[in-house]
């Protein structure tokens, strides 16, 4: 229930969460739980992109995963001189609502195939919407920036290394913006 600044791209009568003003943009889609015409392949719906009529935004997940990428790029450029996860400029994909709290998926992650971040809502009792918190956002943004910087298998003792590099940068997120 706070409130956020979002950079938001205006078009066709609308809000579009399409961030502006960071140079790689930011994209967050609202897959509003529908797994019928869901997939997340094509990243590139413009359908599934988050709108907002009059650019008051109130769906905390989607405002969240979009600042909170922001945060996390800004981190990272500001910090380590690094352009996107892969350095080259590769466009931040946010798909929030990806489950129904009935359905109680109490998890976020990041796929690879299609360099995306995917927040569930949680179930509603022992935990709210994944983006809600910018540690997880920027853990799972750290994902990629693994991906990117070090090739390695996800699998053992480097998937454990990938999940311990990505605490310590989601905590040196929140102490940078702190």
């Amino acid at each position: 229930n706070d409130q956020k600044k979002m950079t938001v791209q205006q078009a066709a009568g609308t809000h579009r969460a399409v961030d502006t003003v960071r140079p790689f943009g930011i994209r967050t889609y609202d897959v509003n739980f529908d797994a019928g015409t869901w997939n997340r392949y094509a990243a590139d719906t413009p359908a599934l992109l988050a709108t907002d009529a009059d650019n008051e935004w109130m769906d905390g997940a989607v405002v969240d995963a979009h600042v909170y990428a922001g945060y996390t790029y800004d981190y990272y450029f500001k910090q380590h001189g690094r352009r996107g996860v892969d350095d080259a400029g590769l466009a931040n994909i946010n798909f929030v609502h990806i489950a129904r709290q009935s359905a109680g998926f109490n998890n976020a992650f990041y796929d690879p195939v299609d360099n995306s971040l995917n927040y569930g809502d949680g179930d509603g009792i022992t935990f709210n919407f994944f983006s809600s918190s910018l540690d997880v956002v920027a853990h799972e943004l750290t994902h990629a920036v693994t991906q990117f910087t070090s090739d390695q298998i996800y699998l053992n003792e480097s998937g454990a290394l990938s999940e311990a590099i990505s605490d310590i940068m989601g905590v040196s997120v929140e102490f940078f913006f702190e």
